[in-house]
């Protein structure tokens, strides 16, 4: 099996739990009211790289409606506010 993630969308943080090692918990940014993060659970079925603000992030396409995805982002800002399309 895999790491675990579990996705606060109330406290704005996701916690990952890898392999061999304790849980870490990150900011994250979560859905705009407009289009709001889905609830439930989902499972990754992509993951990819790519270029974001010059900086290459990791991204987790998850088989929620609409591929829902988790990606790094390279403005430390967006973190931990609604700032995302999704």
């Amino acid at each position: 099996m895999g790491p675990r993630v579990r996705v606060s969308l109330r406290e704005r943080a996701a916690t990952v739990w890898p392999d061999d090692a304790g849980p870490v918990t990150f900011s994250v940014g979560v859905g705009r009211p407009a289009s709001p993060t889905p609830v439930g659970q989902w499972h990754v079925i992509e993951r990819r790289q790519e270029v974001a603000g010059g900086t290459v992030v990791d991204v987790f396409v998850l088989d929620a409606p609409g591929h829902i995805c988790l990606r790094g982002h390279p403005d430390l800002a967006s973190l931990g506010r609604a700032s995302s399309g999704g």
